[in-house]
């Protein structure tokens, strides 16, 4: 119930934000409006903790400062030690939001719901046995970053990077405030 309460309120409020042009950037800001995008994305801290997402997006720009999307991708979790280790699947629809342009930067907040199949090791009393059972994890988190285009002319290609600011995990329950888990891609805006 509180997940379709969730959506349903960033749908209006995608919506709203979306008809208006009170948010528009000005002429040396952001052109794309109505574009289909591409991209792909590394995410995660590989050299501390071992974990590691490989995806690729694909976007809408519905306005030039708003763009919706989804990220597909495969996360791989390096765990405490080798048997821990697991491969999973990860869907995240998002909307971003850019924010005025501070020289060649333009930065942004990203809203992700974040849906993954998880591996879970679990002991099988019965068999004495050790199982893996897919569970199915979700969350909602706030990303910031920044966004430079290489070719001022153009703007149809941008190297992006930040953090995620904020995590709350529906299932289990379970609040991250803090920077952490960086990310770093590039996404080129079709004409």
């Amino acid at each position: 119930m509180k997940i379709s309460k969730l959506f349903f309120l960033g749908l209006i409020l995608t919506l709203l934000i979306s008809s208006s042009n009170l948010f528009a950037q000005d002429e040396e800001g952001l052109s794309f409006q109505q574009n289909l995008g591409l991209g792909f994305s590394l995410r995660g801290t590989p050299l501390v903790s071992g974990d590691l997402l490989l995806g690729g997006h694909v976007f809408f720009t519905v306005t030039p400062n708003i763009h919706i999307g989804s990220q597909v991708g495969f996360v791989y979790d390096g765990g405490t030690n080798i048997l821990a280790a697991a491969t999973y699947l990860v869907f995240a629809p998002y909307m971003k939001y850019y924010l005025d342009r501070i020289k060649s930067l333009t930065p942004f907040a990203m809203v992700l719901f974040n849906v993954s199949s998880v591996p879970e090791r679990r002991f099988n009393q019965i068999t004495g046995k050790e199982e893996v059972k897919t569970a199915t994890n979700t969350s909602l988190q706030i990303q910031v970053g920044g966004q430079w285009y290489p070719n001022p002319k153009t703007k149809n290609v941008a190297i992006f990077g930040g953090m995620q600011f904020f995590q709350y995990n529906i299932d289990p329950s379970r609040i991250v405030v803090g920077l952490g888990n960086p990310f770093l891609g590039i996404e080129w805006i079709l004409d």
